[in-house]
């Protein structure tokens, strides 16, 4: 039987960990300073697992934050179920978090989310902006299937990546969208005229067993937005 190494014993460690969502898919993992403590190994060892558990895909090392699990759902494989709206202009586009809190579920969002009218929320709200499109975006997400969540995560995931990191895993989503007028709201964080038309588009993310676990929003002026349907 061959030798492992100890930086090979310690990616299998953390591999495995992944596997049972310890360390959950699109989020943070530990940095490198507490897996050492964690596992009692080197920083050069601990690289070297980090760099073996890169090799294999299944995290991501973003220069300067830390390291993530890779998601298991992308924007681009939900993009291919039947149905899904996308917005052909967004791209790359850089995200400018402008709200991020929790407060108390009311009547209406503890029917929707099945939970007591006193659980808690989290609130996000976040502007993306490529050359001359803009996008708003709110986000709500029920507290207890998020609990780790922190303003780091929401900054390097996109929105599909964000929910499928909840408790309960996402399976699927309903989406609508609409024509309307530029609410006080949107302008407040919108550089556009007070009488620009916006598209709104809405979606509820489900679990397998149809709970909802997040709604978003997103709007973007209709005269320079366009959408594909994806039906393949």
């Amino acid at each position: 039987m061959m030798k492992q190494y100890l930086f090979e014993t310690i990616s299998d460690e953390i591999e495995t960990r992944i596997q049972r969502s310890e360390f959950k898919s699109g989020m943070l993992m530990p940095s490198e300073a507490e897996l050492q403590q964690l596992f009692g190994a080197s920083r050069t060892t601990i690289r070297k697992a980090l760099d073996n558990l890169v090799a294999k895909e299944l995290i991501i090392k973003k220069n300067g934050v830390g390291v993530y699990v890779k998601p298991q759902i992308s924007s681009q494989n939900i993009l291919e179920m039947t149905g899904v709206m996308k917005n052909n202009n967004l791209g790359n586009a850089a995200k400018q978090i402008k709200e991020f809190h929790l407060r108390k579920a009311d009547k209406y969002y503890g029917e929707l989310f099945d939970i007591s009218d006193n659980a808690l929320l989290y609130t996000i709200k976040h502007v993306y902006q490529e050359k001359q499109n803009q996008v708003y975006e709110t986000i709500i997400l029920p507290q207890q299937l998020y609990p780790t969540l922190n303003l780091t995560d929401i900054q390097m995931v996109n929105t599909i990546e964000l929910v499928n990191s909840a408790k309960e895993s996402f399976y699927g989503m309903q989406q609508d969208l609409q024509l309307v007028s530029m609410a006080p709201t949107q302008a407040k964080y919108l550089d556009l005229e007070e009488d620009v038309l916006l598209f709104k588009l809405s979606s509820q993310y489900y679990a397998e067993n149809h709970k909802v676990i997040g709604i978003s929003n997103r709007y973007e002026p209709a005269d320079t937005t366009e959408f594909n349907i994806d039906f393949n």
